[in-house]
């Protein structure tokens, strides 16, 4: 930057001042090189933003972001919709798990392995399809998934603590219970600081240590001398999980709480709703809307007056209102100047659809919902709705991995540590290392499948894929059906075994002849090749 006559006369007796006022005059030529941080632009002016961390600018407002949310989700049907289509297609009937243990690490051949993952399936399977896994002995575990993901994007997050008690004879102790985002706050109501952020207790790093969780009714919390917080720590002391936390679009920097999924849009939509209501009775108005009968008297017209053809006003005796109701093939008679006239009022709106569907698209774009899957509207070409089945599919697996990171895979390893620990499962090492944990461990996850438009073009791409060798028949049938290829093989196997076929003469022998024993044919399930239940062959 050239520097002007002060500032060289400011330099020769101060050169750090000098400099100063070159850096200052810098910044004031810098300040406008970008247009969108102008304050003096009619448009800008009166664009008002945060400069918080994340916590500040989200915690302060997450009640009622939180509370606006569920009452769309209870009574608007595109925000219910929305919410409800991205839970079936993420969790569906639940997300279920493949055991794929670490067998090269492990020093395991494949046929052990199999076998022992066939045992870690069985066990796992009986904890989370039985309701005895809840506390409250409501939902089995995939059922529950459909909550807490349903939760987390209406709430922003969901909880599921880890209780671990006897009941019954049943043989684990691990149960999981389910904790709405809105009684995890901050004990007494205590503002937010560096070791407490929205009912999260945070250590020197910033990790979180602890959850704090109201006890009763999230309204208990404003009521002094009422309200009564558990701690509950993330860890036990030898490192197993007590929570589990399903947070939704934390995205930035020291975030400690989740946004609702339709914090972005819920102006949009309460407005949209606002108008799609006030369009709808204007409709129903409209169809009450008949005829108006005019009258050049210009006065009201008394309803016992005797119509048209009337001899006298002695009429006015027997006199009965006049029914002017519209009606098939009905003939009304009208006075001496009267005549009828229709009223129009416009409805339905031609408008309407065009602009709400503009509003739909807007809408589902902030929620990663393409416009056909939000509104189940498939009306174009096969590519075009193929393409927006795929653009939704990779939303999907998203939070998909985010539903398996944070619950499904925890849990599953939480369920495995006690089978382990009770003797349930051998597994040598398993506490001592924590590779050879994980190697034990690991698993695939598969959900609902996301549904072919056409299956004939689905299953040649699939026959293509193999051919070329890109793809396995476990990935293809996991992709097409949900099913594990094995499973589904080892079941064609007995299904061929199990075939019936029908015997021939030849394959009778000589001596058989169905003349010699006359009521043979006629034993119960013999003629159709199959014993019935309780027969001789059964």
């Amino acid at each position: 930057m050239k520097m002007n006559v002060i500032d060289r006369v400011v330099g020769y007796f101060n050169p750090v001042a000098a400099r100063e006022r070159v850096h200052a005059r810098m910044q004031i030529e810098a300040s406008g090189a970008f247009t969108g941080a102008s304050r003096s632009r009619p448009a800008l002016k009166g664009w008002r933003t945060s400069k918080g961390d994340a916590d500040g600018d989200l915690n302060p407002e997450l009640d009622t972001l939180r509370s606006r949310s569920r009452d769309l989700e209870r009574n608007n049907p595109i925000a219910h919709g929305a919410l409800k289509t991205k839970t079936t297609y993420v969790i569906g009937t639940g997300l279920r798990p493949e055991p794929s243990i670490d067998a090269d690490f492990l020093g395991l051949s494949s046929e052990q392995a199999e076998a022992l993952q066939a045992k870690i399936l069985r066990e796992f399977e009986l904890v989370a399809g039985s309701p005895e896994g809840d506390a409250s002995r409501r939902k089995t575990f995939y059922q529950k998934q459909a909550e807490l993901y349903h939760s987390s994007r209406t709430n922003g997050d969901a909880f599921l603590l880890l209780p671990f008690f006897e009941r019954g004879d049943w043989p684990y102790w691990t149960r999981f219970r389910s904790v709405e985002a809105d009684r995890v706050c901050n004990p007494n109501n205590k503002p937010d600081d560096d070791a407490m952020s929205g009912g999260f207790e945070l250590d020197e790093n910033g990790a979180t240590s602890a959850i704090h969780v109201l006890q009763g009714n999230p309204t208990r919390r404003f009521v002094r001398g009422k309200a009564r917080w558990q701690r509950v720590p993330l860890y036990q002391d030898n490192g197993s999980r007590n929570v589990l936390i399903l947070s939704n679009h934390n995205l930035r920097a020291g975030q400690t709480r989740g946004i609702p999924d339709l914090s972005p849009v819920i102006e949009v939509i309460k407005q949209a709703g606002r108008y799609v209501d006030a369009e709808l009775m204007a409709s129903v108005i409209s169809s009450k809307f008949t005829v108006f009968i005019k009258s050049e008297s210009g006065g009201a017209r008394d309803p016992y007056a005797p119509g048209a053809g009337a001899d006298s006003d002695d009429d006015y005796d027997d006199a009965e209102p006049r029914d002017l109701r519209l009606g098939d093939g009905l003939v009304t008679e009208l006075d001496e100047g009267e005549s009828i006239e229709t009223a129009n009022p416009g409805r339905p709106n031609a408008q309407f659809d065009p602009f709400v569907t503009a509003l739909w698209r807007q809408i589902g774009g902030a929620l990663g919902i393409p416009f056909e899957i939000l509104l189940k509207h498939f009306t174009a070409s096969y590519s075009a709705s193929r393409a927006a089945l795929l653009q939704f599919a990779s939303y999907i697996l998203v939070d998909r991995a985010d539903v398996v990171v944070n619950v499904c895979q925890p849990y599953y390893e939480a369920i495995i540590a006690e089978a382990v620990a009770r003797g349930r499962l051998h597994m040598p090492g398993f506490f001592k290392d924590p590779m050879i944990r994980r190697a034990y461990c690991r698993a695939l996850w598969h959900g609902p499948v996301m549904g072919e438009i056409d299956e004939l073009k689905a299953a040649n791409a699939a026959e293509k894929r193999l051919k070329v060798g890109i793809t396995t028949h476990e990935r293809e049938a996991r992709r097409l059906v949900g099913e594990s290829w094995s499973q589904m093989n080892e079941q064609r196997r007995i299904e061929e075994r199990r075939k019936w076929r029908p015997s021939t003469a030849d394959d009778a022998g000589p001596e058989a002849d169905p003349e010699e024993d006359p009521d043979e044919n006629d034993k119960p399930g013999q003629a159709s090749g199959f014993s019935l239940p309780g027969g001789p062959e059964s």
